[in-house]
């Protein structure tokens, strides 16, 4: 009995620690992707006011 709360206790520490890897790679991913349509969009402006 002590064996398997032990492995259970194993797998929900293993599974939380790859959700919350998840979720960090994921937020991260957004962040970069954001940051990266930032930069185009103020290059974008830039050039339009040079344009103008």
């Amino acid at each position: 009995m002590a064996e398997l709360s032990s492995v259970l206790v194993w797998l929900t520490v293993a599974f939380a620690f790859a959700v919350a890897l998840i979720t960090s790679f994921v937020l991260g991913a957004e962040a970069l992707l954001c940051m990266l349509g930032r930069r185009n969009a103020l290059r974008r402006n830039l050039r339009r006011y040079r344009r103008a």
